[in-house]
């Protein structure tokens, strides 16, 4: 029953600085500018998903709210953090 209590965070931060160090050797085969415009297109698209209104995060949200299916624990992990984080905060501390 273990693996009910999830993956533990040190394996999942290798993971991740893996599959990073692996992203980073693909794309040290392109050329300069080839490489810098992925990144800037990925980023871009980046923000678009998780920060627009009608991005693909916004309707897996809300079609989980909709089904009342709880959120994944990452999700939960990062508003928890975020919702601690800006308690502490003033709009001036946001702003400056």
């Amino acid at each position: 029953m273990r693996y009910l209590l999830g993956i533990p965070s040190i394996m999942t931060q290798a993971y991740l600085i893996c599959t990073s160090i692996l992203l980073v050797w693909q794309l040290s085969r392109f050329d300069e500018y080839t490489c810098f415009s992925l990144l800037v297109a990925l980023s871009f698209y980046d923000l678009c998903a998780v920060l627009s209104p009608c991005g693909p995060l916004k309707a897996l949200v809300g079609l989980m709210q909709e089904r009342n299916v709880p959120l994944p624990v990452r999700i939960n992990k990062i508003k928890l953090f975020c919702d601690i984080y800006l308690s502490h905060l003033s709009i001036h501390d946001i702003l400056c």
